[in-house]
Parts: structure tokens; C-alpha cells; sequence
């Protein structure tokens, strides 16, 4: 006879949740689900997935508040502390604490630097569409305009030749000639802090 796997409610996942609290003291919780701090134009998250098998699983991310719909660093702990079912929480619950102090990057426990952020995102950055429309809105708000510049040429390139685009990717391209435009008109600061004030609120919203 099979044994029938049980999600954790929601409910449930809150009560695991705020057993992770003291780890991410001065971080505002966000819906029950995990917590995020920010830093001027990046935020960076943490929460817990609720699986279907009934686990579950930390995680992090950066969100790019200057660009909408972005984030980048998507990471997940190593096998070994990745899914937590709740009749393990108890015994893992320090293993999988010393885990997200230890693997997660940037690190949960320092403070959080947007120069630095940008940095650790360009060394794992590729020819992405989502990679080039955040470093470019991030490296233009932090005042590094020429490798703005350079992203906002990487983001056309990449769609110089697709006839097909998705509304999704016209909004992509429709940002970085926006930026452009402001990189080129001088109100790069003015364009970013409408879109930066915008993604905090629907970040933050419960």
C-alpha cells in the first residue's frame, strides 16, 4: 500500500518559517513564506519552498529593484540540507541554519553591498536576457555607465535577429532603450527610482 504524501499547509510552513526568525534578524518577513533585506537598488531574499513532496526546501535569490521582474543568483543549499520534511525540522534545523550561513551567497550574515552584489552577479553573468536587463539598470544606478552601456548592447544583440518576441521580451527591450535614452539625457536616477520604489512595494506587499 502506498503511503499518500501530505503537503505542508500553509499554516505549517508559516510555523517553520518563524523558526528561522533569529537567523534573519533586522530582515522583514515577508507573507510567511521567508524573509528579505534591502540595500538601495537590490534586495536580496530568502525563502522556503513548499514542495509537494511534503518538504520543504530553502532558497535564495537577488532581485534587481531597478529593473522590473528581475532577479538573479538563484541558488539552493547542497543535497545534503537542500529539502527538509517537518518530521526531520527538528534534528536538521542547525545543519540547515550553519548551511544558508555557510553556502548562500552574497552572505545572509554581512551586510548587504550593492557595489559588491553587482560585482558577484557580472562574474556569473552570461549572454541571458534577464542577466543583460538587470546589470544594465544595476551598473547605470550605481553609476557605472559604460558597463551599463555594455549590457544595454548585449540585451540588443541578443534580439537583433528574433522577429518572434514575446511580450515579456518587448518589455526587456523596451527597458533598455528607456535606459538608454535616460543614460543619454542625464535623468538615469529619476527613470530607476520610479521603477526601484515600484518593485519594493510589490516585493514588500503581503
Amino acid at each position: 500500500m502506498s503511503i499518500k504524501i501530505k503537503p505542508i499547509t500553509k499554516a505549517e510552513l508559516r510555523r517553520y518559517v518563524q523558526a528561522y526568525r533569529g537567523l534573519f534578524s533586522g530582515w522583514t518577513e515577508v507573507r510567511g513564506e521567508g524573509f528579505v533585506r534591502i540595500s538601495g537598488p537590490i534586495a536580496q531574499q530568502v525563502w522556503f519552498e513548499n514542495l509537494r513532496s511534503g518538504a520543504y526546501r530553502p532558497a535564495t535569490a537577488i532581485s534587481i529593484l531597478v529593473a522590473k521582474g528581475a532577479s538573479l543568483m538563484h541558488q539552493f543549499l547542497d543535497v545534503r540540507h537542500r529539502e527538509v520534511l517537518p518530521r526531520e525540522h527538528d534534528a536538521e534545523f542547525e545543519g540547515v541554519c550553519n548551511a544558508m550561513r555557510e553556502q548562500f551567497v552574497p552572505s545572509i550574515i554581512s551586510p548587504l553591498d550593492a557595489n559588491e552584489v553587482c560585482r558577484l552577479c557580472e562574474e556569473r553573468a552570461g549572454e541571458r536576457l534577464n542577466d543583460a536587463h538587470s546589470l544594465a539598470a544595476l551598473n547605470a544606478y550605481l553609476g557605472n555607465i559604460d558597463s551599463a552601456k555594455k549590457w544595454i548592447e548585449t540585451l540588443k544583440r541578443l534580439m537583433k535577429d528574433r522577429s518572434d518576441l514575446e511580450e515579456w521580451e518587448k518589455d526587456r527591450v523596451n527597458a533598455a532603450n528607456a535606459l538608454q535614452q535616460a543614460i543619454e539625457n542625464g535623468n538615469v536616477r529619476s527613470l530607476l527610482d520610479e521603477i526601484r520604489l515600484s518593485e519594493e512595494s510589490r516585493l514588500l506587499r503581503a
